[in-house]
């Protein structure tokens, strides 16, 4: 079920912890492949493979976060007792949080630490459903104002074609989900945040610490939604310095 779910890139020794990476709205798991060389060799990189893009393509799309999160926290749990770390960016953080809170209720196993970047607190309001009422042309330019992906991707109508309605139905997952109270986690939550991110803003962020009884901390980086990527070496940094592994020299 690992090779199903997750494309697993080791380091040069035996791994100490993986990091299961999701990945945000519209993007497939190579959105952090880049990462391997930029972290320790005893941290493995697990990159969340999802039903209906990339090589799952024809996969059956799951109807919502809330079950995409249950059949990733099956997989994770098929693996057996590992130690591990969840991480998501903007929807990958709601569903990296929502995995993490499967895995703590149905099956036992806590995560060494949630690291959640570009996304809002799951108590903060918020609602996606007037970019969704967008015809195409203005879907695309939000997207494009976003930041997060290639303008020459964006330049070629057969990529957009079959990108926009990936991304499409993820912002309807994100619209759609709804926050269910629930115990805090038993695992630290680390928040990274952008200082000029209209979709979490700063404001929105603090009620991570809500959900977790082991401790919550916040770093801002100069940026909007995608600020993660210019400021990527610090943020892995922090990861594995939360971890207890020292980061690769930039």
């Amino acid at each position: 079920m690992s090779q199903h779910w997750f494309s697993v890139l080791p380091g040069s020794r035996a791994p100490l912890c993986r990091l299961y990476c999701l990945p945000y709205a519209g993007a497939g798991h190579t959105a952090y492949r880049h990462w391997r060389p930029l972290l320790s060799d005893q941290l493995e990189l697990a990159l969340a493979k999802l039903p209906g893009r990339g090589d799952r393509y024809k996969d059956p799309r799951p109807a919502s976060i809330a079950e995409l999160a249950d059949q990733i926290a099956d997989a994770i749990a098929s693996q057996g007792p590992h130690r591990f770390a969840l991480f998501g960016h903007s929807m990958g953080a709601l569903t990296a949080f929502e995995v993490a809170r499967r895995l703590v209720q149905r099956h036992g196993l806590a995560p060494e630490a949630l690291f959640v970047s570009g996304r809002r607190a799951p108590t903060a309001p918020g609602s996606l459903s007037k970019v969704l009422q967008l015809d195409d042309d203005g879907f695309l330019a939000h997207v494009r104002a976003m930041g997060g992906f290639p303008d020459e991707l964006l330049a070629h109508e057969e990529a957009v074609a079959f990108f926009l309605p990936i991304i499409r139905a993820d912002f309807f997952w994100v619209d759609q989900h709804r926050h269910q109270p629930g115990p805090p986690l038993p695992c630290p939550i680390a928040v990274f945040g952008g200082t000029n991110d209209g979709s979490a803003p700063v404001e929105l962020l603090a009620g991570w610490s809500q959900e977790t009884s082991a401790g919550c901390s916040t770093e801002l980086y100069e940026g909007g939604h995608f600020f993660l990527f210019p400021h990527q070496q610090a943020v892995l940094a922090r990861v594995q310095q939360q971890l207890g592994l020292a980061a690769v020299p930039a």
